[in-house]
């Protein structure tokens, strides 16, 4: 019929047939998954961000993230079968468990396990604002002595061959007001901050001596003999002296020795040391003033040294607009590559390159090939912003 006679002629009918399938494939399109890598935050607490009272002083710290338990022998075994790292030395005769604390790890060792992890070591303000109790206390359960943690009175009576770790978690009455356990006693934990960062800790000379101008051979103070020949530094019983010995023997660790044996190299200052905080099974909290800072070089392999991690809410909220935008580049028809795919892409460019190590997991772990030649272009295009 003519043009008002009511008739679609073919050319027409077609594009109505192709606009009509087109919207069709558009509504019930669905993105392809993006196996999006990020930190595992289920047993993390948040720190959010604030003033905190500690040592007579006020100190200001960014919101973050900190492991609830100390790392443990799991945790490590399940790195390991990740990435080939080597296994935990724990030298023969010495109790192992998988949940007892991951013990000697030097400073390297559990940077590597964070890194693997999309974490990284607390600092020693964050350490130490986790580890207070109600209030601000400096003990994680408040001001009076409690037996809620793995201390030397916790051992009392047995004899030092009987004392050691415990599994991580062990003392719910210890947990601090954030959250963490084990804050005070079982192992020592690594931090990254150096001698200049400490709140408690007595160093030899009046004022703190500048790095460059420490005298050499200077000690903490109380003076510790042990601590004036620093491969034996671990050595504060005698079964754990007995274990180094053994090693000297086998030339695994000695004074003075470069390379990966040098488990317990000397330093001229407090340079290439690290704060360790907490504590350990040995140490006494019975005092007006526990030990529970020092400096530990960063080589240093203890029977009663681990750590655990940490996190800044900053790269948290990182990562969930990455994860946010990832969710947008499966799409795979047009309309949506146009207003979906490549606003995703801008926005992820525009996070900057903090977000390279997500996509190069990311990347590693995506088998659709549409996807994953999206990511090679945006790690390209990163990479080259570098």
């Amino acid at each position: 019929m003519g043009r008002g006679g009511g008739f679609i002629g073919p050319r027409r009918l077609l594009l109505l047939v192709a606009a009509a399938a087109f919207a069709a494939w558009t509504l019930l399109a669905r993105p392809t998954p993006v196996p999006f890598v990020g930190t595992d935050l289920a047993d993390m607490v948040e720190v959010p961000a604030g003033s905190f009272s500690a040592a007579g002083r006020v100190f200001e710290v960014e919101g973050y993230w900190i492991d609830r338990f100390e790392v443990s022998e799991a945790d490590w075994a399940r790195y390991v079968a990740e990435t080939g790292a080597e296994p935990l030395p724990i030298p023969a005769g010495v109790a192992s468990d998988p949940d007892y604390p991951a013990r000697f790890v030097d400073a390297a060792a559990a940077e590597a396990y964070a890194r693997h992890n999309l974490k990284r070591l607390p600092n020693n303000l964050e350490w130490e604002r986790a580890s207070q109790g109600p209030g601000g206390s400096a003990l994680p359960w408040g001001e009076a002595y409690l037996p809620a943690a793995n201390t030397q009175e916790v051992w009392a009576g047995r004899g030092f061959l009987g004392w050691g770790v415990t599994r991580v978690g062990t003392f719910e009455r210890g947990r601090s007001a954030a959250g963490c356990y084990d804050m005070i006693g079982n192992v020592w934990e690594w931090t990254t901050s150096d001698w200049s960062e400490a709140l408690r800790l007595r160093l030899a000379g009046d004022p703190i001596p500048e790095p460059s101008t420490a005298r050499r051979g200077v000690a903490l103070v109380p003076q510790d003999p042990l601590r004036l020949f620093p491969w034996l530094w671990q050595a504060e019983d005698w079964r754990n002296l007995l274990v180094m010995l053994r090693q000297l023997e086998e030339g695994d660790v000695g004074p003075g020795f470069g390379g990966r044996g040098a488990r317990f190299r000397p330093e001229s200052s407090y340079r290439g040391m690290r704060l360790v905080r907490g504590g350990s099974f040995k140490t006494s909290i019975r005092g007006a003033s526990p030990e529970l800072e020092r400096l530990d070089a960063e080589q240093t392999l203890g029977w009663d040294l681990g750590f655990r991690c940490a996190i800044s809410g900053r790269e948290v909220e990182l990562q969930a607009r990455l994860r946010e935008a990832f969710a947008d580049l499966g799409w795979r028809d047009p309309l949506h590559y146009l207003f979906a795919v490549l606003p995703a892409r801008r926005k992820i460019l525009d996070l900057g390159p903090g977000v390279l190590p997500h996509l190069l997991r990311t990347r590693a772990r995506c088998e659709d090939e549409t996807v994953a030649a999206r990511l090679d272009d945006l790690i390209e295009a990163i990479g080259s912003e570098r």
